[in-house]
């Protein structure tokens, strides 16, 4: 009796130990992919110049506009003019009469 109770505790032990082996290698799996993705997210966040001009959105978010546009009463957002134009937001024609109109 006593050599199958050493055998059903190191049974135990070993299933203990792999569970835990198997359970800390998901979690670094997981914690690698969570940080890689935030690294990835930050990156993408501002692949563009962020220093530039500030031009601001209106609610459809169609077009960008210098502040003193007639459309001032409708800006919803403001931005650097790069991530306007990373977003695919065109220039107000208006504003920008040298940007050309899209």
């Amino acid at each position: 009796m006593e050599e199958k109770a050493k055998k059903a505790i190191k049974y135990i032990l070993f299933v203990f130990i792999w569970t835990a082996l198997i359970c800390a290698a998901c979690f670094v799996s997981k914690w690698e992919k969570d940080n890689h993705e935030v690294a990835f997210s930050q990156s993408a966040i501002e692949p563009f110049d962020s220093k530039g001009e500030t031009v601001y959105i209106t609610k459809s978010g169609e077009k960008y506009h210098k502040a003193d546009c007639s459309s001032k009463k409708h800006f919803v957002e403001s931005m650097p003019i790069g991530k306007a134009e990373y977003l695919g937001i065109h220039p107000c024609s208006k504003c920008f009469k040298n940007k050309g109109n899209f």
